[in-house]
């Protein structure tokens, strides 16, 4: 993949609101957000990773497919051996069952990207509030009055 693919790729995964989302990434969109509230999920005790640190899916459910990732051995080999699990093949078949990924990444789609939610965040809003006020009984130049 070249940096102008990944520019590319970044671009249409989190186009700028209002505009029009390539199909593909719909697509995708949907296949993760199936995959995430159907992949049958297993426990994974705790374990190191194969920098010595601990791997992000110990103490966790995790989805089967979570387990397919490079930097832990033990995920891998959690992961084949699991693949032989009934619920796992029935996911597999329901996946392979499910609509395709659009190949062609210049076609899009109806869907128009949302705008981002507002920003709700005090320190961010342009309105004053109550609490720029300083406090009743401080007299001028801010100090409070002594006891």
């Amino acid at each position: 993949m070249t940096l102008i693919s990944m520019n590319d790729l970044f671009k249409d995964m989190s186009p700028q609101p209002g505009s029009r989302l390539k199909q593909w990434v719909v697509d995708t969109r949907r296949e993760d957000a199936w995959e995430r509230e159907t992949c049958p999920r297993f426990p994974v005790p705790e374990h190191e990773d194969n920098t010595g640190a601990v791997c992000r899916n110990s103490h966790d459910r995790v989805p089967w497919t979570y387990l397919n990732h490079d930097c832990c051995e033990y995920c891998n080999d959690e992961c084949e051996r699991l693949r032989s699990e009934p619920q796992v093949q029935a996911w597999l078949i329901a996946r392979s069952e499910r609509p395709p990924i659009e190949q062609d990444r210049s076609k899009y789609s109806d869907e128009v990207q949302p705008d981002y939610p507002a920003m709700k965040h005090p320190m961010l809003s342009h309105t004053p509030t109550d609490s720029a006020a300083p406090p009743s009984g401080t007299p001028p130049g801010g100090n409070t009055p002594a006891q």
